[in-house]
């Protein structure tokens, strides 16, 4: 079936190029699968190879139990410690070999994913049969063909390949790093005479792979899919059927079996997704240099459409009548895809499990272990994926509301794209999950992880959200600037800090609901556990207050957004059409009207906030000495009580004004509101250490930062949900009336 596409030039085309591409995420993408995938299965076939070690390690690890549970029950914690020790070490020889077999597993698969990508041209020129065009063979051809390459910008030209006997109308560019080819089938040479704006159409589109830089990263993407089947999917299939002839657990290799086939469908989809989304770039790009998409429209009413829907993603080149219909509203390439979101979660989801257990076994494996060991398990693996997926996902959050505003319209569906990631996240750590043990059951994991898996969701809704709203309130500076690049990198890279802090406390979480896991048996042990969990979370919660990342990530949440401020006297109300859109039409961008930031308000009520808390501290603190003795002032019990009863004065007042600020201002309020209660933070902290200090105490290092700290931090972390209630309710209050008055 062929469809006929048109030419629409109703309005201004957005210029995809000005953000990194879907190409690219989507490698990153699948590069991300092919390691979570290759992790799993060598830890799997590491497990098949060396059960016998594993039962060793098990063996002596349960012969420290009773020691461990004596130490607990005497609240003995140097007996406790050393038990532990004990347990860490008997796990140190099955750990070191887990460690070798997943780390030789990736490097084995990337080392083979770049021998076949640099045979790949090879291999092409001897399958296509192609022979090198010469000016002898055809000089006027030869001639066309640099004029292209010329016209295209290539630093350096292609070498061009034909095979005569093929009469089909095709072009392919292909080759590798520093040897790059286009092919010409013997029907596109012929065309050269009979149509000569097809062919330059067909030609320039292959040019334009080049020119996109997106050859290599193909290639590289199916050598990588070929890795993984040669060196990770075929031999998990022969040892698993050998594991299973000779011990016969039906349950635990049909379990591993479905996980691996779910993965290896989920890599074949990223490659082809990868594939197809390169063919809508390299159409604009032919598109600009033809100063016109009517020849390349021309063409891809020529293909044939796909026939059954399902074709549509498993093909590697996308339907032509989508092409035709990106060629005409670019704006289609800024769009957050939600399955795109959510199979990103997913790859994400296989891969952090499996970097997690190789983080572990790692360090394990070392002669001495640090006694934060969880935190630096939970912390390597945040700054592995946090950058990812707020690169990743907060780029395309940036893109998509980008185009929205600039075409007058609401960013839409970026809170649901951070469900989707959720989602995704949640359903590849469940595909990732070992279940070794077959008499655990699958239902305890998952109910254990309901609190992580709702904390997960709910903070990558509002993480993406927040990058939405830092991208609209740097708009008008970033229209008014020569390139975007400046203000996303910068974002992204404060993004990636945020997540950092907030993905390594949820990685946390989800440990402590898979370590319970294997001692349970009985749905009132799910129970107790379950209550566990939830004790243990927020006991990690109240420990994070004292962590300088979670003080640096609540600052980036206001600091960003609002930072706008200081550029307003520079920001242009009409642009003209630059990097923005496509073409050299003159008519002016005109941006949405915002409303103006309110950071004196802010800033003036965080103070007033902060000048009432320091007078009712010093009230209290003279209450405090005067109807309390000395003795038990200095008791640990009463100076809990007075500190920690402070702080919970210092948090509410800091709510307090957050809630006041996000309700009285229009734009970000829930980011004037956190900025409020930072300065409030900053003054009662101050308010503390210098009343303090007037009654005779001595502030050391190790006080004033527990004080600020926990003043400042728990403010925030109060303030945040108040503030963001506050502007959802006023916001319902303002809209219907906002309603009335235009109606």
């Amino acid at each position: 079936m062929v469809n006929n596409i048109e030419v629409s030039s109703r309005r201004a085309r957005l210029n995809p190029f000005a953000f990194p591409s879907d190409t690219d995420l989507r490698f990153v993408l699948l590069i991300v699968t092919v390691l979570g995938a290759s992790l799993f299965i060598y830890n799997w076939i590491c497990l098949q190879t060396h059960f016998q070690e594993l039962l060793a390690s098990a063996s002596c690890a349960s012969h420290q139990g009773p020691k461990s549970i004596q130490a607990i029950s005497a609240l003995n914690v140097p007996a406790f410690q050393t038990a532990a020790n004990a347990v860490s070490q008997c796990g140190i020889p099955y750990h070191r070999i887990e460690t070798v077999y997943m780390i030789s597993g990736v490097v084995l698969v990337g080392t083979v994913a770049v021998v076949i990508y640099w045979l790949f041209p090879l291999w092409n020129l001897w399958r296509g049969k192609l022979v090198l065009l010469s000016a002898e063979d055809s000089p006027e051809l030869m001639v066309y063909l640099a004029e292209l390459c010329h016209e295209a910008q290539l630093a350096r030209p292609p070498s061009f390949v034909c095979n005569p006997f093929n009469q089909t109308i095709t072009g392919l560019a292909f080759g590798r790093v520093g040897r790059y080819y286009v092919a010409l089938s013997g029907g596109l040479v012929t065309l050269f005479s009979t149509d000569r704006a097809s062919f330059r159409a067909i030609v320039l589109h292959e040019l334009a792979h080049l020119r996109n830089a997106d050859v290599s990263k193909t290639y590289f993407a199916i050598a990588s899919w070929w890795a993984f089947v040669i060196v990770a999917l075929v031999p998990f299939i022969v040892i698993s059927a050998v594991g299973f002839v000779k011990n016969p657990e039906v349950l635990l290799t049909l379990d591993k079996a479905w996980r691996v086939l779910v993965m290896a469908a989920l890599v074949f989809l990223v490659l082809a997704a990868t594939l197809r989304a390169r063919e809508f770039y390299a159409d604009v790009r032919a598109a600009i240099w033809e100063n016109s998409a009517t020849p390349l429209l021309r063409v891809l009413n020529r293909l044939a459409m796909p026939k059954k829907r399902w074709q549509r993603v498993t093909q590697f080149h996308p339907d032509p009548h989508e092409r035709g219909r990106t060629l005409n509203e670019t704006d289609r390439l800024f769009r957050m895809g939600l399955w795109d979101t959510l199979g990103f979660g997913i790859a994400v989801g296989i891969a952090a499990p499996n970097v997690l257990a190789l983080v572990n076994s790692l360090l394990y494996s070392l002669p001495l272990i640090p006694s934060d060991l969880p935190d630096w398990q939970t912390f390597g693996a945040a700054l592995i994926f946090a950058p990812l997926i707020a690169v990743t996902a907060g780029l395309s959050a940036w893109r998509t509301t980008f185009a929205a505003l600039l075409q007058g319209q609401a960013p839409l569906g970026i809170g649901r794209a951070g469900l989707c990631v959720g989602v995704g996240l949640i359903l590849g750590t469940f595909l990732s999950l070992s279940f070794d043990n077959i008499l655990v059951n699958p239902l305890f994991p998952f109910v254990l992880s309901l609190p992580w898996s709702l904390v997960v969701l709910m903070s990558l809704f509002l993480f993406l959200r927040w990058i939405a709203t830092g991208t609209s309130a740097w708009l008008d500076v970033m229209i008014s600037s020569r390139s975007p690049r400046l203000f996303y990198t910068i974002g992204l890279v404060i993004a990636s800090v945020v997540l950092v802090v907030v993905l390594a406390q949820l990685f946390l979480f989800h440990q402590v609901a898979t370590a319970i896991t294997p001692f349970l048996s009985t749905p009132f042990d799910l129970l107790i556990g379950f209550a566990g969990v939830i004790v243990i979370s927020i006991l990690l919660i109240i420990d994070t207050l004292l962590s300088p990342g979670v003080l640096v990530a609540f600052v980036c949440l206001w600091a960003f957004p609002l930072a706008t401020w200081f550029w307003r006297k520079k920001v242009k109300t009409q642009a003209g059409s630059h990097w923005a859109f496509l073409g050299t039409s003159s008519q002016p961008i005109v941006l949405p009207r915002q409303e103006p930031f309110r950071l004196r308000f802010a800033l003036t009520l965080g103070l007033v906030g902060g000048l009432v808390f320091c007078s009712l501290f010093l009230v209290i603190d003279i209450g405090w000495h005067l109807s309390v003795p000395a003795a038990s002032r200095g008791t640990v019990l009463f100076a809990s009580l007075f500190f920690y009863g402070n702080i919970i004065l210092a948090a509410l007042l800091q709510a307090t004004a957050a809630g006041i600020v996000s309700g009285w201002v229009r734009r970000l309020g829930v980011l004037h509101g956190l900025f409020a209660a930072f300065v409030g933070g900053c003054v009662m902290t101050v308010g503390i250490l210098g009343i303090n200090l007037l009654f005779g105490n001595r502030d050391t290092a190790g006080f004033i930062w527990i004080t600020s700290s926990s003043v400042i931090n728990s403010g925030a972390l109060l303030a945040l949900p108040i503030a963001f209630i506050v502007s959802v309710i006023v916001q319902e209050i303002r809209e219907p009336h906002r309603g009335g008055v235009t109606a």
